[in-house]
Order: C-alpha cells, then structure tokens, then sequence
C-alpha cells in the first residue's frame, strides 16, 4: 500500500520514527500480521524495524501495558532499542480547536448513552438486557474516540517527535489523522516494510535525533490532558513505581 518513492533521500523524515500502540500486538485481527502471540509478534515487529533502521518509540504508559503481556527477555528487548517516554506535555502545543471538538463528540455520545440507557429501563430486567446495555454504553461512549490517557499519549508523542503512528485502534488514527500524522495498520505497515525493503536496500533512514520532530500548531482533533505520574523504569526494562493502567 506504500506509496511509490524514488530515492532513499526523498523519504519523509517521520517515517523514520515509529510511535506504537498496545493494540498493535494484542488485538488479535492485528496481531496475527506479526506473529503468533503478542511476544512473537513485538519480536517480529522489532526485527523489521532494526532492519530499515527505524527508530522506535513507545510512550511509558504504553510501555506499562506491553509488561503485562511480554516475556521479561521479549520486554527487555524492547526497552533496549525503543525509546520509552511521555510526550513532553508543557511544550507539545494542541490547537484550542482540539477542546472544542472533543466536547462536542463527548456530549453527543453521553446523549447517546442515556437513549441506550433509557431504552434499557423500559424493557425487562434480566441478565440479557443487561449485558446488552454494557455492550451498547460502552459502543456508544467510546468506540472511536480517544478515551484513555495511553491512547492520547500515542498521539501526542507522535506529534511531538514528528514520527508515523502504528495502532490498531480507531479512535487514535482519528486523531492521528485530524494532526496530519500518518497511521498504519499492522498490514499496511507491513507491505510499507516490504515496499522499502526491495526499492531502498532495506533501510528507511529518515531519522534525526532522539527527540527530532516539532511541535508546531496545527490541524484539529479532539481530546485534552494533565500531567501525571506514571513511574519510572528500572535497567532492566521493567518499571520501578507505577499505578494501574486505566481500562483500555
């Protein structure tokens, strides 16, 4: 699906870094593109970008989901050759734009819930009806939107560092997409790799440093966050001090 590039020189610097999401490795219809498991499929993922060269990225809070599905060796592997960081939150800038249509999708889909909710109370109250107004809140509420600080944290260290998006989940390439960043599925990712490898010799060098990439102002999205304290790492890849992940 890669698009037709002539030189190794022409590649765009931010499909030199690549910012990933847990839905990437743990959702089965992506998964099943890298490998079988989530730790054959991060393995696979790994070797393919140390063979283009591309430079990793995975926000910390990110970082904490994987820990709980990785192998510690598969783990620390991936703390050695990605860069585990929060999105500098004081200087990467969101246009205002961004508050106000997050509003306005939120009291949309809170209207939304209450009809789901309102319907509920009007047929009978048995385990069915319940479980089929869980299925629809949650649909309502959150299916297609940013709705937790790592998805977030997705974006905003994709923006930050000027990088492509890999992310199974909707509601993050919407984002990512209202930004101007580049989103790929597992797929499509994979037929990019394959495109570079044969055109390019195999390396997709469009990098600068650690944390290249600007923060300028521009196009519109939705959703907002507040600094928090989410732990740090240990040497070894695992984390020292931390707080349960929010529910996906």
């Amino acid at each position: 699906m890669a698009e037709t590039m002539g030189t190794k020189a022409a590649l765009p610097g931010s499909r030199g870094r690549v910012v990933i999401d847990t839905s990437i490795f743990v959702n089965p219809d992506s998964m099943k593109y890298f490998g079988e498991g989530v730790g054959p499929a991060v393995e696979r993922f790994l070797e393919i970008c140390r063979e283009l060269g591309l430079e990793i990225y995975v926000p910390l809070s990110v970082f904490r989901e994987l820990a709980s599905f990785l192998p510690p060796y598969t783990l620390k592997t991936l703390r050695s050759r990605a860069v585990v960081r929060e999105p500098d939150l004081y200087h990467t800038h969101v246009p205002a734009v961004t508050f106000h249509t997050f509003v306005r999708e939120l009291r949309h889909r809170v209207n939304k819930g209450l009809q789901i909710a309102e319907q509920a109370i009007k047929s009978a109250n048995n385990p069915e009806n319940i479980r089929w107004v869980r299925q629809h809140y949650r649909e309502a509420l959150r299916t297609g939107i940013v709705d937790s600080v790592e998805d977030l944290e997705v974006v905003l260290l994709a923006r930050e560092v000027d990088g492509i998006v890999l992310t199974a989940d909707q509601g993050i390439a919407s984002m990512a997409g209202c930004f101007g960043i580049e989103v790929f599925a597992a797929e499509e990712f994979l037929d990019y790799s394959e495109d570079s490898r044969t055109q390019h010799g195999g390396r997709v060098d469009g990098g600068s440093s650690e944390d290249g990439g600007s923060s300028e102002d521009g196009g519109a999205s939705e959703g907002a966050c507040a600094p928090e304290d989410r732990g740090t790492l240990g040497g070894d890849g695992t984390l020292e001090s931390d707080s349960a992940s929010e529910d996906e």
